[in-house]
């Protein structure tokens, strides 16, 4: 059922609405500014970006570890009752990214895919869901609130990244330089536009196996390195890739892990001294990186027990935490009333993916996931992002944000 809106917010729903043409002209830019990653060149998007909003009075910061990898902070502070521009309130930050995955096989794209053409209700293009589907209703959002009037108590940030699709550089960046300070965030991912408030954790972890080269017509004068890797691989499993569905979390599916990569060997009539392989381990809120990587040694330990010739280790490649934010966090509060005030069910889920919101979830910063469009849609060729959908989020990230900074009751 419907929450009924205060005056202030149906202004500035109809506010959004009548800019629903400028939102999706300033999305269809975004997508025509291509920032493959890689190379991960976000200077063409950034500069959408900048130049969109100093057209609404609005000043942006475009910095970055490189000239080339920019990324845009835009923040605006609200006064409420009299009191000072930010005075005793909250900072909310919206972050997305402009960086995208890379074109994948050309045949497979019936349009162009940095043309942003609008059929059938949706736009086309890489990037238009993820994430410049969330990128331009935040930018909208903000600039709505600005020009709104309302009496909001503390900031509202939007920040617009790079690197995230090649492990989340530019918002570790910008971390890193303070820029980034929050109370609470909500991340620009494809939710469907519901509000994720607990995302699963990725670890890709190397499995190394060590022995001696020989001569294959005399194998027993070396340590077969790939047949141990292959013996291990099988432990793994049969012992831990097995029974990861027997893990069981209420908003995301279980932890899983798949062989990535497979390599030994240097020629058919060599016994290998070298194998190596890389998983991809999911995680749940709760499991440790240190979980995941001593399962794998125990059944390297195991193996050793039954052959003291085993030489086994795990290397991490890449550690992304998943998080999990508490239900009456009031960020998410607010997020959920926005959507009840939409007409929408307003039931919390899960993100099965990972995105730049472990970094504040690890550091104890309520987060959320909430974007239009759905992950299935994302990564291949002919993605594409319904437009209503669009216009939807820009009305849930202001409403949120009114929520948040305690203009309205919930």
């Amino acid at each position: 059922m419907a929450e009924a809106l205060s005056g202030d917010e149906a202004r500035l729903l109809a506010t959004i609405d009548a800019r629903a043409e400028e939102l999706w002209a300033l999305l269809r830019d975004l997508v025509r500014a291509p920032s493959v990653n890689p190379p991960g060149d976000t200077r063409a998007a950034a500069q959408v970006v900048t130049s969109w909003l100093e057209r609404q009075g609005l000043r942006p910061e475009v910095m970055g570890s490189a000239p080339e990898r920019p990324s845009v902070v835009v923040r605006q502070a609200f006064g409420s009752f009299g009191a000072p521009a930010g005075a005793a309130g909250q900072r909310l930050l919206f972050l997305s990214h402009l960086d995208t995955v890379p074109l994948g096989d050309a045949a497979g794209w019936d349009t162009d895919p940095h043309g942003g053409e609008v059929r059938d209700g949706r736009l086309w293009g890489r990037g238009a869901a993820d994430a410049k589907g969330s990128a331009a209703p935040m930018l909208l959002a903000l600039s709505a609130l600005a020009a709104a009037g309302l009496p909001l108590r503390g900031s509202v940030s939007v920040a617009l990244v790079a690197d995230e699709e090649t492990g989340g550089a530019g918002a570790q960046y910008l971390l890193e330089q303070g820029t980034l300070a929050a109370d609470a965030v909500v991340v620009g991912e494809t939710t469907d536009n519901q509000v994720a408030i607990a995302e699963k954790g990725v670890a890709w972890l190397r499995l190394t196996t060590r022995g001696r080269t020989a001569h294959a017509s005399v194998p027993h004068a070396g340590v077969n390195a790939a047949a141990h890797l292959v013996r291990w691989l099988g432990r793994i499993e049969h012992n831990v890739a097995a029974r990861l569905p027997e893990r069981c979390h209420p908003l995301v599916s279980p932890p899983s892990l798949t062989l990535s990569t497979l390599a030994g060997g240097v020629a058919p009539n060599v016994v290998p001294d070298r194998a190596e392989a890389v998983v991809d381990r999911r995680t749940l809120p709760g499991e440790t990186l240190e979980l995941a990587r001593d399962e794998l040694l125990a059944e390297a330990r195991a193996l050793q027990g039954e052959d003291g010739t085993v030489q086994a280790a795990v290397d991490v490649l890449v550690w992304a935490d998943p998080f999990e934010t508490p239900a009456d966090a009031a960020i998410v509060r607010a997020a959920l009333a926005a959507r009840r005030a939409l007409g929408l069910d307003a039931a919390p889920v899960g993100y099965q993916q990972a995105s730049d919101g472990r970094f504040f979830g690890a550091r104890g910063v309520p987060t959320l996931v909430l974007g239009p469009g759905v992950a299935e849609g994302t990564h291949v060729p002919n993605e594409s992002v319904p437009l209503a959908q669009v216009l939807e989020a820009a009305k849930l990230y202001a409403l949120t944000a009114c929520r948040y900074l305690g203009a309205f009751g919930e």
